[in-house]
Formats: structure tokens, C-alpha cells, sequence
């Protein structure tokens, strides 16, 4: 030990002395170091007194630890720090319940809520008060089953006044309840059109269908043919629309009498005008000098009181609508498109016709030998339908010669002249013209 320092503030060990050995003697009015804060450099087991928080604090090698002061606690305070500073309405099962041993002179313990309840279960059990198989008698009691549904519930359980078993359900009560059967019974007098009272729904009519369908319409009218309106009734409304029918075939409505087959050329049928057939087979109608008919086709009588005949006799009372013509081909008449101006000229289609409108003249040559070796005058004709010659030419042997030509440019032929008569197919002519397509 190195040799100690006396100061006015104590006694100071010398730095790498092995310490102070009490030999286990006290250490009598011993103050520790004084600091308003922990020194630097502390070692483990160094400790001092912070006069700043009045504590003793001391350092464990890693940090200073400072001294808790306690504070005396009551089994109040206890059970206040157990409940928590509020009361609690909703408990669950984990919760602990304070509670103050008095056998063991106040001694501070407490329950878990599920304990508690366990407790509190058997404890009534005990007193044979509403277990799963007691009887209790409840005076101006509630039940309240709440998710625990109420079984095995009969009928002698109940009071009497309680359960109703009148299938007419006629006490109309809110404080009685009405067996199945007498529901049932209600439910079918209900759905009894002779036995019910009030208004019901044609849903819930057991012989609704049947009454409507055998209602016979006594008294129905039809004088007036005026709109229905929504406050017709039922007959009123049947009235009225048999009276527009009737106006309209007064006035020579169309109406459709049925089909004939046309196969045997049958002879028009008796009718009034506004009569309509359909066709059913082809063949003729108004005899075997008839018109041809086809499946689809229709006709309409035009005359009241045609008589039942041929063709020519009531043919001219009878109007015929083709129903089923197909498009034109170069056999077969029907259908036609008118082809475009386009198409004259390229001649593009040969599905359409061409209209005078859409003709076009289009240029031809055309050539012929004359000369036979006795006559001087000559005609030339060109049958292609349509044609204006334009222009004539003579040949001979390649050279132009100039005969006389006349009625060039007024139709499809000319006529030409010689002094003399040519010698047989002497001249070649070639002329151009134009036909229309």
C-alpha cells in the first residue's frame, strides 16, 4: 500500500494500492463521494452519491445502476394496480379478480374470471336451481334463450289460452300461437273461392282457371267499338274489340280464309272482297286455262260476292301476289337488277340489264366482197342490232377507190354505185359503225 494522503475532505486510497482490509471491522461514519453526475472512467463495483436525485448509484461494469426507492403498498393499492385504474364492464376469462383472504388475516389473492364462473355454476347446481335437467317454476320472468335455441317444447307445457288450435283462427290474437294444422286449415279455407272473405290474388284461388274459362259472357255487348280504356271492365272490354273486328270486315278487312293446293288447277273459291289465300303446291288456280301459282304465293278477293268459277269468269275479282320469285336468269323470268353505267362498259356483269340510260355506242368494223359481174348497184346491210354505219371504204387490191356511196350515217345499211359492173368479188369494202350496249 502506498503511503496515504490526509485531506480535509477525507481520506484518499493511492491509485494501484490492492485496497483498504477492515478485517471485518465496521466502518463507522462512512460518507460515499458526493457528485451531481457519474465520474469518467468508472470501474466495475465503483459507486457515489448523486446529490442531484438524493440516490446512491453504482456502476455494474456496462452502465450505472441507480437505487429504486419503494413505496409501501395496501391491499387496496394492490387491487387497484390488479383491476387497473378503471372499472371494466365486459370481462373475459383471463381477467383476475382481486379478492382479500380473510382466513389468512387479509392476505391479498385473486380469481380468473373463468374460475369464477366455474365457482359460481357449480355453487347453483349445488342448490338444484335451473340445471339441464330441474324444474322452476318462473312468476313475471322473461326467458331469454338468447343463442341458445328452447327444445323439446310440447304442447301440455303450455298454459292454457297460449297455444290455439282453431283452424279459423278467429280470436285474432297477438298473444297466442296457432298450432301447424290449424295454419293449414286457415291456408286452405283461404285459397276456397266460395268461402273466402275479401280480397285474394288469382295466385291463391285454388279454382281460379277452371271459373274463368266456365264464366259464360251473359250480357256482353257490341254496339260500341270505342277504345278500351282502363276502366272498361272485363266484359265491357271483350265487347268493344269484337265491334272493331266487326267494323273492319264491314269495311273489307283482309282476312285470311286458309291454303289451297293449286296441284288439281281447282277454280277460285266463293268469296267476299278482303277474302286471302296462301298457296300451298304449285299449278293453276281458275281452272286449266288459269294463271300459274307457285308455293308462298297469295291471293285477295276484290269484289263482294264472287262466285265460286274459272279463271274467266271471276279471274278479273282475284289479285295474285307472287311470294317466292327468285332472281332472273337467261331461262328463268323473276327478279332483275339494273346494271350501272360502269358496268355497260366494261360489261362486267351478265346478271344485270341495261337501261337506255346506261347504253353506250361502241365502234365496230365490218367488211364485205362485192362484184359479180353483172350488176352496178350494191347494198350492204349490218344485221348487228343497233347499228349506224359511220364510215364506208372501196378497195381494189389494196388501192382506194371512190364508187358512189349514199344513206351513210342513217341506219344499219348503204348503197354503193359502179359505172360499170365489177368483176365477181372485185372490190373489198370495209366499213365501221356503231352499235349501242
Amino acid at each position: 500500500m502506498s503511503t496515504p494522503s490526509k485531506f480535509s475532505s477525507g481520506i484518499q486510497i493511492g491509485i494501484g494500492s490492492p485496497g483498504v482490509d477492515y478485517q471485518k471491522t465496521e466502518a463507522k461514519n462512512m460518507v460515499l463521494q458526493n457528485l451531481l453526475s457519474d465520474p469518467l472512467d468508472p470501474v466495475e463495483g465503483q459507486e457515489y452519491y448523486n446529490s442531484a436525485t438524493k440516490r446512491r448509484r453504482y456502476f455494474n461494469g456496462t452502465v450505472w445502476i441507480e437505487d429504486v426507492v419503494l413505496t409501501p403498498e395496501t391491499a387496496a393499492s394492490i387491487g387497484a394496480l390488479i383491476a387497473g385504474s378503471s372499472n371494466k364492464n365486459i370481462l373475459v376469462d383471463a381477467d383476475k379478480i382481486p379478492i382479500s383472504d380473510s382466513v389468512a388475516s387479509g392476505v391479498l389473492k385473486y380469481w380468473s374470471y373463468a374460475n369464477l364462473k366455474t365457482q359460481l355454476l357449480d355453487w347453483l347446481q349445488g342448490l338444484n336451481f335451473l340445471t339441464n335437467s330441474s324444474t322452476h317454476t318462473l312468476t313475471n320472468k322473461s326467458i331469454n334463450a338468447s343463442n341458445n335455441p328452447i327444445t323439446n317444447l310440447i304442447l301440455t307445457m303450455f298454459g292454457g289460452g297460449v297455444i290455439d288450435t282453431d283452424g279459423t283462427l278467429a280470436a285474432d290474437s297477438d298473444d297466442k300461437l296457432a298450432t301447424q294444422k290449424a295454419v293449414n286449415t286457415k291456408f286452405t279455407a283461404n285459397r276456397q273461392r266460395s268461402t273466402h272473405l275479401g280480397t285474394q290474388t288469382a295466385s291463391t284461388i285454388s279454382d281460379f282457371a277452371a271459373t274463368v274459362l266456365a264464366t259464360v259472357l251473359a250480357g256482353i255487348s257490341f254496339v260500341t267499338s270505342s277504345a278500351v280504356t282502363n276502366s272498361d271492365s272485363i266484359l265491357v272490354a271483350i265487347g268493344k274489340l269484337q265491334a272493331q273486328i266487326n267494323s273492319l270486315n264491314a269495311v273489307d278487312g283482309v282476312v285470311f280464309k286458309g291454303v289451297i293446293n293449286a296441284s288439281a288447277n281447282p277454280n277460285y273459291p266463293a268469296a267476299n272482297a278482303g277474302d286471302m289465300y296462301k298457296f300451298s303446291v304449285a299449278g293453276k288456280i281458275g281452272g286449266s286455262s288459269g294463271v300459274p301459282v307457285n308455293p308462298q304465293d297469295t291471293m285477295y278477293c276484290t269484289v263482294d260476292g264472287s262466285g265460286a268459277n274459272n279463271h274467266a269468269t271471276v279471274g278479273a275479282n282475284w289479285t295474285i301476289i307472287e311470294g317466292n320469285v327468285d332472281y332472273a336468269t337467261s331461262s328463268v323470268p323473276g327478279i332483275v337488277r339494273l346494271a350501272t353505267a360502269i358496268e355497260v362498259k366494261e360489261r362486267e356483269s351478265s346478271a344485270a340489264v341495261v337501261t337506255p340510260a346506261t347504253m353506250q355506242l361502241i365502234p365496230s368494223i365490218g367488211e364485205a366482197l362485192i362484184g359479180n359481174g353483172s350488176l352496178t348497184d350494191f347494198t350492204i346491210t349490218e344485221s348487228t342490232f343497233g347499228a349506224l354505219v359511220k364510215m364506208v371504204q372501196v378497195f381494189e387490191s389494196g388501192e382506194l377507190v371512190f364508187p358512189t356511196i349514199t344513206e351513210v350515217g342513217t341506219g344499219n345499211s348503204f348503197d354503193i354505185s359502179f359505172p360499170t359492173p365489177p368483176s365477181t368479188n372485185q372490190y373489198l369494202v370495209v366499213y365501221s359503225y356503231l352499235t349501242e350496249i
